[in-house]
């Protein structure tokens, strides 16, 4: 199996045409398409290459310690065994 991520522009008659790499041998295939509408950033060239969906891996906030201090407690027999019937 093999993922390939490619940004293309659907025009009026809502087709594509996909390439596909040279290691995809010709044959019968399975292909699953997902469809994310996009908003295109322009790269410097003035194409939508550049473009990214919100599929793609996106970098997170970095966390604060201590925002919610107090807000989970445990319990004096935390550590205990659990009773059989549990």
């Amino acid at each position: 199996m093999e993922t390939i991520h490619q940004v293309v522009q659907v025009g009026s008659d809502r087709q594509i045409q996909i390439t596909l790499p040279e290691t995809i041998k010709p044959g019968l295939v399975e292909v699953v398409i997902v469809v994310q509408s996009i908003s295109t950033q322009l790269n410097p060239t003035g194409d939508a290459a550049s473009a990214t969906a919100s599929l793609c891996p996106q970098e997170n906030p970095p966390r604060i310690a201590g925002l919610h201090l107090g807000a989970i407690s445990t319990s004096d027999d935390f550590d205990e065994l659990l009773p059989d019937e549990f």
